[in-house]
């Protein structure tokens, strides 16, 4: 359902020049969404503190600093971000940019064994890494840690 959503068809092994152009053009279209999600928060919906729009700089410091899983945080989250940006950007992002990392990983494994014959396809790729790795292991994270607190 999910390639069908993202109107994914051709699943075929792509190059390797292709496979980086896709990595590269997901990446820059979710970083300018979150950019974009950054500068206007205080007009979306789920800020109930009204919280002001993030300052330009500022905003791109924070966008490119999760999408290079660095984090790096120069405001305080709660009264610098509201729900929404929280929730699109920041948690987006942080998915994102681990499953670049593991989609990276497994694309030069695969030049390496495959002997030049394809990387796979990035779009197959990036969804498993969230479907099959992150997501499952945040929840089981989630339950972990929701379990440890209510015993004590």
């Amino acid at each position: 359902g999910i390639y069908w959503l993202i109107g994914l068809k051709n699943k075929g092994d792509m190059s390797w020049k292709r496979y980086a152009l896709s990595l590269l053009l997901t990446n820059l279209v979710l970083t300018l969404i979150g950019f974009g999600v950054l500068l206007v928060q205080r007009w979306l919906p789920l800020n109930p503190n009204g919280i002001d729009n993030m300052e330009p700089t500022l905003s791109f410091n924070t966008i490119i600093s999760f999408m290079t899983n660095t984090n790096l945080q120069h405001y305080s989250g709660e009264s610098g971000l509201s729900y929404f940006s929280q929730m699109i950007v920041i948690m987006m992002m942080m998915f994102t940019s681990a499953a670049t990392g593991i989609v990276v990983a497994i694309a030069f494994i695969r030049g390496l064994t495959k002997k030049g014959t394809g990387l796979g396809n990035f779009f197959t790729d990036f969804v498993k890494a969230h479907t099959r790795l992150l997501l499952p292991m945040a929840i089981v994270m989630t339950l972990v840690l929701v379990g440890s607190c209510s015993r004590s």
